[in-house]
């Protein structure tokens, strides 16, 4: 679980698909403040903080990655704006797992019948994502909200 920022500017977001609510980017490069280049691939983004994810942008951008999903959750722009959504699907379908994996525990146990092998996976999945998923949106939220009274390079 990890939330990192890139100070810099976005010099090409190349779009691979778009989706109801998120944006897959095949690529984000970055010219850092500092004067490098820093290129990031298989990355999403939620619709409404996409569009500001326009080449020429200036600013702080927030990444997350868990495990292999990477995306962007916020931006802090040099004029003082500030857009925040972290995209919640991988949070939700993992509560959801373990919401299935427990009922069917418990099926299991008042029916006196087998336990599902599958009830076990969806427990053993579910579970540990949902606690990794969850603890990178609360850091995201929490750095980017320590963030609010600083400038931005």
């Amino acid at each position: 679980m990890a939330v990192s920022t890139i100070d810099g500017t976005l010099e090409e977001a190349v779009v691979k698909r778009s989706y109801a609510q998120v944006i897959a980017y095949e690529r984000l490069r970055f010219r850092l403040a500092g004067g490098g280049e820093q290129v990031v691939t298989r990355i999403v983004a939620d619709k409404g903080l996409a569009e500001h994810l326009q080449p020429g942008t200036r600013g702080r951008f927030y990444l997350f990655q868990v495990l292999d999903h990477k995306g962007v959750c916020g931006l802090r722009d040099g004029s003082g704006g500030a857009w925040f959504v972290f995209i919640k699907g991988g949070e939700k379908a993992m509560l959801l797992s373990t919401a299935v994996g427990a009922t069917a525990v418990l099926l299991s146990l008042l029916l006196w019948t087998w336990l599902s092998f599958w009830a076990i996976i969806c427990l053993l999945i579910g579970v540990p994502m949902f606690i990794l998923y969850r603890g990178a949106r609360q850091e995201a939220e929490r750095r980017f909200a320590e963030d609010a009274g600083r400038a931005i390079p």
